[in-house]
Order: C-alpha cells, then sequence, then structure tokens
C-alpha cells in the first residue's frame, strides 16, 4: 500500500491516547468500584480506537482498485480466520484452558488481518 503520512499520525497519535485513556481508566476503575461513573469511564478507550477505525476506512477508500481489492480479501479472510480462531478457544475454554477477555478480539484482528493482507498482496503479485 502507498504510504499515506495523514493515516500513520492519526493511528500513532489515537493508540498513544488509548494508551493513556486506558490506563487511567483501569486505575480509575480498580479504585472506585461503587462509582456509578464507571461504566462510562471503563468504555472511554474506546474513542481513540474509533478513531484509528475511521482513519482505516478513509484510507481504503483512497486506495487504487488493485489495492481495494487486496484490502477486502485480505479482510474477508480476517473475518473468517478469527472466526475459527475465537471459536476454537471458546470450545476449548470449556474444557479447562483459562478466560481470555474479548478485548484481546481486536489485537488478534489486527494481526491476523496483516499476515492476510501479506498473503492476499503476495498472491496478486506472485500470480
Amino acid at each position: 500500500m502507498p504510504a499515506d503520512t495523514p493515516y500513520v499520525r492519526t493511528t500513532v497519535i489515537s493508540a498513544i491516547v488509548y494508551a493513556v485513556i486506558l490506563s487511567a481508566s483501569l486505575w480509575y476503575d480498580a479504585h472506585h468500584m461503587d462509582s456509578i461513573w464507571r461504566y462510562p469511564v471503563a468504555v472511554l478507550p474506546i474513542i481513540p480506537l474509533i478513531f484509528i477505525a475511521r482513519a482505516s476506512v478513509q484510507r481504503i477508500a483512497r486506495l487504487d482498485e488493485l489495492h481495494q481489492r487486496i484490502q477486502f480479501n485480505a479482510l474477508a479472510m480476517t473475518v473468517l480466520v478469527t472466526a475459527l480462531i475465537t471459536l476454537t478457544y471458546g470450545f476449548l475454554e470449556h474444557v479447562g484452558l483459562p478466560h481470555i477477555s474479548v478485548v484481546w478480539v481486536w489485537p488478534l484482528m489486527a494481526a491476523v488481518w496483516g499476515i492476510c493482507t501479506g498473503v492476499t498482496r503476495r498472491r496478486y503479485y506472485h500470480s
């Protein structure tokens, strides 16, 4: 994919803001378990993630048709692979593996998307 400075800038800044808000949110939740504000504070880290998601959609929209097709195929593969991984692990939890929070699904999807993008790109450029 072509270099995209606004995308990278938005993603990096949003990731830093996410880390700060997440840290503050976890601290608040641990020290204010009886507060009614614990629910809104717990979901505050979603706000910078919305900016990352928006930047990703905008970046894909600016790609040429070939790169959009690569991303579409990679995302389709990502959905299927992530579903298989999470469902498999969910079944394994029932037989004794430790519970893993669903907050790890998006990082898993991001990693799988990167791998699937490489696989899909290779398919288009080496076929």
